[in-house]
């Protein structure tokens, strides 16, 4: 399943993909970080290291439950 990023568009297979697209992309005050902390409910400095796999459930769970990112 082809996830799209929700701040760029851009689309990755599955989860785990996008979650280091996510956290990667603009670090550590972009716009991909700031609809992390926004989504996750949680500043970057206590997810952004070593959490991809939970970040990566998050958004699948997230986005198959919904069919779309939040707004």
């Amino acid at each position: 399943m082809e996830l799209p990023c929700p701040v760029c568009g851009e689309l990755f297979e599955l989860g785990l993909p996008l979650a280091k697209h996510m956290v990667l992309k603009d670090r550590p005050h972009g716009e991909h970080i700031q609809w992390l902390e926004s989504f996750l409910g949680k500043r970057f400095s206590e997810f952004g290291w070593k959490s991809d796999k939970k970040i990566a459930t998050a958004l699948k769970s997230y986005y198959e439950k919904h069919g779309k990112w939040p707004e």
